[in-house]
């Protein structure tokens, strides 16, 4: 069976941002984490936990383009993410075996951003439909020795308008301070390069045209309380006992991305990296960039290429999960 974006011999030809940011940081990371979809256990869950989220504030956002009452509108949101997290076949609700990313907190993280984030801009139209996760694409030349052209996929999450134009609204969720050293990592970025090359001729009705990335960010921290409250003490935040997700506050920033950039990312900086990819496709070769091991923490993949090449694919069934990534639907 033909995965979703790749060809029968396995050359990918659909390129999301996800796809796209492992193949730059490093080729061997590429090769487990999209061609092969390994992933730390509880990365898992974390991609589930957004999932949701992403699918909770989708429903509301529609709901409030029918001009909902917003409480009515939350209320919607939440028993759409009950119907989606609840499992049939085993009859449980999402269980992600993890003390803060789990389902209770998941309805808590709905509930308190929505005041903060849901109301604060709200969604256009594109073809008389709420414009939330929308999934935009761009086709590029056909890949050597294929049939297959390449194909640019970004998923939106929302497109909303201050008054003046239209934006792509990028929601993150993050346990850091929320401050310009935050946003400084969003220009340039990857997934937003990506989002406002393919979107900026998008037809938003009422002739809106879209100026950019508006990042919505979320913090949220979470802690474990030592010791139980004493009657009379006061305690610090940090030191109630409350074990999970506590939403701290909601700050929007623009990513201005001008025509100049978006013309330069479809064809300089994608046709480049394609290009690699294709080659070590060809090649059945995916070599290791040592300079990205440590960046953002750490790969996840650094213990597995210390191995010797013959212990890794042992290691890595032993240590990590596989789920396919999708490029197609993100």
């Amino acid at each position: 069976m033909t995965r979703p974006g790749f060809t029968e011999h396995g050359l990918q030809f659909v390129w999301d941002p996800t796809s796209l940011s492992s193949l730059m940081k490093c080729q061997r990371r590429h090769q487990y984490e999209i061609r092969e979809g390994w992933r730390m256990p509880e990365e898992s869950y974390h991609l589930e936990f957004g999932k949701f989220l992403h699918f909770a504030d989708e429903m509301i956002a529609g709901a409030l383009v029918g001009s909902a009452d917003p409480d009515d509108a939350l209320l919607t949101g939440l028993a759409a993410l009950l119907r989606y997290t609840f499992d049939e076949a085993t009859g449980k609700y999402w269980d992600s075996g993890d003390k803060y990313k789990n389902i209770k907190n998941l309805f808590r993280s709905v509930i308190w951003g929505f005041d903060e984030v849901a109301t604060r801009l709200p969604t256009v139209t594109v073809g008389g439909k709420p414009a939330v996760e929308l999934m935009v694409a761009h086709g590029l030349g056909a890949a050597t020795g294929s049939d297959h052209v390449f194909v640019l996929t970004a998923k939106l999450d929302r497109i909303a308008s201050d008054g003046f134009g239209a934006w792509i609204v990028e929601k993150k969720t993050t346990k850091n301070s929320i401050d310009d050293n935050y946003f400084g990592r969003f220009a340039p970025n990857v997934q937003i390069s990506q989002q406002a090359a393919l979107a900026r001729d998008l037809a938003v009705d009422d002739e809106l045209r879209i100026q950019g990335v508006m990042v919505e960010a979320r913090q949220v921290s979470a802690w474990q309380a030592t010791k139980p409250l004493t009657p009379g003490v006061k305690r610090k935040p940090r030191e109630l006992p409350y074990e999970g997700h506590n939403f701290a506050r909601a700050v929007t920033q623009p990513v201005k991305i001008g025509a100049d950039r978006s013309n330069e990312w479809i064809s300089v900086t994608i046709p480049a990296w394609l290009a690699v990819a294709e080659k070590c496709h060809r090649e059945n070769l995916w070599p290791m960039n040592e300079a990205a091991c440590n960046l953002d923490g750490g790969c996840p993949f650094k213990k597995v290429c210390n191995k010797p090449p013959e212990l890794r694919a042992g290691f890595l069934k032993s240590n990590f999960v596989q789920v396919l990534w999708d490029p197609v639907h993100g």
